[in-house]
């Protein structure tokens, strides 16, 4: 049997990283946003808010993604914008200090959660540009046949 650690990297880099990207998302949406507020705004409330919206994007989005891939196939992915808008609307549940207004603050904030965190995460480097992931592919596969 193999290494766990080289079927599961863990890149501390990219964790700090990915939080760093999450906790000023989630600052710019607050701050942009009308109906999305905190009620304690301290930086470790928003550290917090961001693990939780790492962590919800790693286990819960992709399952709520797997429930509408019809719809999104059909909308032309405007469906990411209510799976995004029903995260933010699962952190006002779990994490009492962020407090969501409306239906059309989330569904806003779901933009913005689209938008912002795609380009922030492409701007830093979180998400690596594809032809340097088939790079590291052909690499990893040359050093297996030698």
């Amino acid at each position: 049997m193999k290494n766990w650690r080289k079927l599961i990297p863990l890149n501390w880099k990219v964790i700090l990283v990915s939080l760093v990207v999450n906790s000023i998302t989630l600052a710019i949406i607050i701050l942009l946003t009308p109906g999305i507020h905190l009620v304690n705004y301290r930086f470790g409330m928003l550290l917090l808010l961001a693990a939780g919206l790492g962590l919800l994007n790693t286990f819960v989005k992709p399952f709520l993604q797997l429930l509408t891939i019809r719809l999104l196939f059909v909308t032309y992915g405007i469906v990411l914008i209510f799976v995004n808008a029903a995260i933010l609307w699962l952190m006002s549940i779990f994490f009492k200090g962020l407090v969501i207004d409306s239906l059309l603050a989330a569904l806003v904030g779901g933009i913005f959660i689209g938008l912002l965190g795609s380009f922030l995460d492409y701007l830093f480097g979180v998400i690596p540009p594809l032809g340097y992931v088939q790079a590291l592919r052909e690499e990893e596969a040359q050093h297996e046949t030698a």
